[in-house]
């Protein structure tokens, strides 16, 4: 409970404390300086989220930082087993970059103005209309370099056994086919058992997260993108049976 306690006070007072910021970022943002704003965002999400990691004594293993956009946007594809996969893997990323992320974490008070300002969007399950408007949302924000990560089993994974990986749903890869943008399959193990396995303490563990090669949709025909989400799946599973191994092994 110790570690839950440092965590929410530290949010806490980051989040009062950068609220003179925010229109600032915001407006940067929607002006022709929004690199600007983005890369601004960036910083306040790495000063919000980083000292999270720390104070949690998490130890992450990054694994194919060489695969992480640097100069463009591109879609983050990854699996879903924990609300820390958002905080650790966002400590990892080089540039601004938003998740796809269900209505609810909209209703946060100012740490939904931050997940504004990084890029995110809040998207209502059982509104096809507000996933189209999500889904061209999201291809704008890349094309402007701004990188996104959707997690297309839809939900959080709640499965035992952490090996495995729900099924993909094609219409999260809408948003690369819209903005003809680089997928980077993301696998990350462990964060179950940092919070969800023993809610709601957060304990110290070990995390790995990896980076796959990127894929370049542009290049691909229509077969190629209808077998997608299996393909970026498979990848997925590969790399996580080969964190397991690296976690036994110590």
């Amino acid at each position: 409970m110790f570690f839950s306690i440092i965590d929410i006070i530290w949010v806490v007072f980051f989040l009062v404390a950068s609220i003179p910021f925010m229109p600032i970022i915001y407006l940067l943002r929607i002006s022709p300086m929004y690199k600007l704003g983005y890369k601004l965002a960036h910083i306040g999400g790495k000063i919000l989220l980083v000292p999270v990691r720390l104070l949690s004594g998490i130890r992450l293993t990054v694994i194919g930082q060489e695969n992480l956009a640097k100069d463009e946007g591109v879609l983050y594809v990854g699996n879903h087993c924990s609300y820390f996969d958002i905080v650790l893997s966002y400590c990892t990323f080089k540039t601004c970059t938003g998740y796809i992320a269900k209505k609810d974490l909209g209703q946060l008070p100012l740490l939904n103005v931050w997940m504004v300002l990084v890029g995110c969007l809040f998207l209502k399950r059982d509104n096809p209309r507000d996933g189209m408007r999500m889904v061209n949302k999201a291809a704008e924000n890349i094309k402007k370099g701004n990188s996104m990560v959707i997690f297309p089993e839809g939900t959080r994974n709640k499965h035992e056994d952490e090996n495995l990986v729900q099924e993909f749903h094609a219409g999260s890869f809408h948003i690369a086919q819209k903005s003809g943008c680089k997928i980077v399959p993301m696998a990350i193990t462990g964060t179950a058992d940092i919070f969800e396995k023993h809610l709601p303490k957060v304990r110290p563990g070990r995390v790995i997260i990896q980076y796959g090669e990127p894929i370049d949709t542009s290049t691909l025909d229509r077969a190629a993108m209808k077998k997608l989400p299996e393909e970026v799946r498979n990848i997925i599973l590969e790399m996580r049976k080969e964190h397991m191994a690296i976690i036994k092994s110590k």
